[in-house]
This record gives C-alpha cells, sequence and structure tokens, in this order.
C-alpha cells in the first residue's frame, strides 16, 4: 500500500496580514519544534480545572517553574491568564511565546454552569507581547449564546 504525502500549507500560502504572519511565523518555526508544528502549554488549566492538577507535582503550581519547563520543553507557548502573564511573564519576555487567555472561570460554580466571562483584552494581549490569544467556548450549553457576545 502506497503512502499519499500530504503538502503541508505555509504561511506563504495564507492570506494573512504581515502582523498575523509574524506572529504566527514566531510560534510555528521560532519556538518549539520549530517545524510548523504548534504545541502549547496550557497552564491556563490549573485556574478552570483547579490546583489539584499541580498535586502531583508541587513545583508545577509556580508560573516560573512553568514558563521554565515550556523553554527547556521546546513548547511553541505557554497560554496563561491576564494576572500570571503580568505577573511572570517579563523575565521570559521573548524566550517564552505568550497565548493569552482572553476568558476564563473556575470550577465555582460548577461545569454544570460553564459561562467563560471575558477577563482580558486584545489590548493587554499586545501590551505583555503576546503573540496569540485564546478564548474558550462551551457549546452545547443551555446559554451558549452567552458564550458568542
Amino acid at each position: 500500500m502506497a503512502m499519499t504525502q500530504v503538502r503541508r500549507v505555509t504561511l506563504a500560502d495564507m492570506d494573512l496580514s504581515i502582523g498575523k504572519r509574524a506572529r504566527l511565523h514566531r510560534l510555528l518555526y521560532g519556538a518549539g519544534p520549530g517545524n510548523g508544528t504548534l504545541m502549547l502549554l496550557p497552564i491556563d488549566q490549573g485556574l478552570e480545572h483547579g490546583p489539584r492538577d499541580f498535586f502531583p507535582n508541587p513545583p508545577a503550581k509556580n508560573p516560573e517553574f512553568q514558563l521554565q519547563l515550556a523553554k527547556e520543553g521546546k513548547f511553541s507557548g505557554i497560554v496563561f491568564q491576564v494576572g500570571i502573564a503580568s505577573k511572570y511573564m517579563a523575565k521570559f519576555a521573548g524566550e517564552v511565546p505568550l497565548v493569552l487567555k482572553l476568558n476564563g472561570k473556575t470550577e465555582i460554580p460548577s461545569d454544570k454552569s460553564p459561562l467563560s466571562p471575558c477577563i482580558a483584552s486584545v489590548e493587554d494581549a499586545v501590551r505583555l507581547g503576546a503573540d496569540a490569544v485564546g478564548y474558550t467556548l462551551y457549546v452545547g450549553w443551555p446559554q451558549q449564546e452567552a458564550d458568542f457576545i
């Protein structure tokens, strides 16, 4: 059985603004695997799913440890909420690309009511030097339209 090689779409193939192309190039080729693969360390999950994510490895609750892990593990970037990014990114600016999470929630109230409000803006992302932003949608819950506003 012959294998078919699929051609990966390149940034040059896309109709992107210069800024978007530059930021995507940094994420896909300047950091991490560097071969067009995006590999993010999603630390925003610690807030969203509770601190229990860090119980098996107590040093992991320290954002500086997480940033060092992203750098040494050759991640393409790290995902933080605005508060953590504001406090910890300066030391790693230019070394670990940032994806700023624009919305967030905790488990209080429970996931039965998963509204995740905006807690940051694109202006915050620019101020912090983020290369991208992230936004979580909870599709399928009864008030999903609130996530789209």
